[in-house]
């Protein structure tokens, strides 16, 4: 939403590059500034210029990159390698990575004024664990783009597959989830994928335990009683989600805390 929508979105993985490389590829490069440098390239800096520079990894940037890239950020200009004249830029910075940069910082690691210059807004995504209702929508949204780029038909979750999904602790995170998708895909023939389809893939380390869906528990069960299983079914693994926060479930689940309370002590959750 911002005026920089429509404008470059350019990435850096500093983890991905040799040490030696991120610098020329931050801040580009003359013909002849090295060994295999046959022609001029444009740096990072230059091909974001009115848009966006993503940073992946920086915790990954070595200390005299890190260096050079606090000063550009200061002087909002850099200089190609073997280049005489600076160049100025526009560039909105985001930069990531899986590290304590505290950590790093107290080991000599990482810059701590580079860490004050680019922590001015601080975005912390928490681990998958931490929220499970996004599980299945990503579920549903991995499992359409994986089929369709196998060329397959698109396949369907069962209720069963879905909780052991949002079950299991998820460890790798979304990128675990997605893989671990791909491999239900191939493995698995039919339209539906079931809960022995994701128990075939679940690494051996989960203690996830497979659940019969509590809608189908019983046939004999009228509409009023497997609603108030499934919103038991709901309540439980929301409340161990969330580590017994009412006022956190409460959001989740999108109804008055102190409903959420009557429901919990009718079902003896709470």
């Amino acid at each position: 939403f911002s005026r920089r929508s429509h404008e470059p979105f350019v990435s850096l993985n500093c983890a991905a590059l040799p040490k030696d490389l991120v610098e020329s590829e931050l801040f580009g490069y003359e013909k002849g500034a090295f060994t295999g440098a046959v022609r001029a390239k444009p740096g990072r800096f230059e091909e974001a210029c009115g848009g966006t520079l993503f940073l992946d990894e920086v915790g990954d940037m070595g200390l005299d990159t890190q260096a050079k890239l606090l000063r550009v950020l200061e002087e909002n200009e850099a200089i190609r390698l073997g280049g005489k004249r600076p160049y100025r830029f526009n560039v909105r910075i985001i930069a990531a990575t899986n590290k304590q940069i505290e950590d790093e910082i107290a080991a000599g690691r990482f810059r701590e004024d580079l860490f004050y210059r680019l922590n001015v807004v601080p975005l912390r995504v928490p681990p998958l664990r931490e929220r499970p209702t996004d599980i299945p929508i990503l579920a549903t949204h991995f499992l359409k783009t994986v089929c369709e780029r196998m060329g397959k038909a698109v396949k369907t979750w069962e209720p069963g597959a879905v909780d052991m999904l949002v079950a299991y602790d998820w460890p790798g995170n979304v990128r675990e989830l997605k893989n671990t998708i791909e491999r239900i895909v191939i493995m698995k023939e039919g339209e539906k994928l079931g809960a022995e389809a994701v128990e075939t893939v679940i690494p051996a380390r989960s203690d996830v335990k497979h659940e019969k869906h509590p809608e189908t528990e019983s046939e004999s069960l009228s509409l009023r009683e497997k609603l108030a299983r499934y919103e038991e079914s709901i309540l439980r693994r929301g409340f161990a989600a969330t580590g017994g926060n009412v006022s956190q479930l409460a959001r989740k689940l999108q109804i008055d805390r102190a409903n959420l309370h009557r429901k919990l002590k009718s079902y003896g959750i709470k």
